[in-house]
């Protein structure tokens, strides 16, 4: 899934172009207009937003992506379209360019939050490169207020 944030074109998809890179597997990939418009309306409110938004919907629309935009009932920030529209599940590996890409943990799904270059990576190859992550010890030195979780301590 793309969660897009930048301005201009999108750097995943004009970096892979200029590498000469196909997007693999289309059908396995969504984009989704994020964090460039209010989620509730369909006003714009600057060109650049404007521009992201037609770059993506012709490179979606190129290599017969999905792509949820501003018309779209669907559309929505990425980590809530996925869950409502049906389209995560247990045991899926999700990688998209979004740092709440971990929200699909809820549904029983692994999610990776990635940068520009590895979202150009998945477009073309559907992997991801990772190594072994080291253990870390947090350690919490007092009493937490009433209410506050694991997740709270971590984030």
């Amino acid at each position: 899934m793309l969660g897009i944030q930048s301005t201009q074109r999108p750097q995943a998809f004009s970096d892979r172009e200029t590498k000469g890179l196909p997007v693999w597997r289309p059908e396995a990939h969504l984009a989704v207009i994020d964090h460039v418009h209010a989620t509730r309306s369909q006003h714009l409110y600057d060109a650049a937003s404007k521009l992201l938004i037609d770059n993506l919907e012709a490179d979606c629309v190129k290599h017969d992506i999905a792509f949820y935009g501003l018309g779209d009932r669907r559309r929505c920030i990425e980590h809530v379209v996925g869950p409502e529209q049906g389209l995560v599940a247990p045991g899926m590996r999700i990688a998209c360019g979004d740092s709440h890409t971990a929200t699909y943990g809820a549904f029983g799904a692994l999610g990776f939050g990635i940068g520009t270059s590895e979202v150009k990576h998945v477009l073309a190859t559907q992997t991801l490169r990772y190594k072994r992550l080291k253990t870390m010890l947090v350690d919490v030195d007092g009493h937490l207020p009433p209410g506050a979780t694991a997740r709270d301590i971590i984030l």
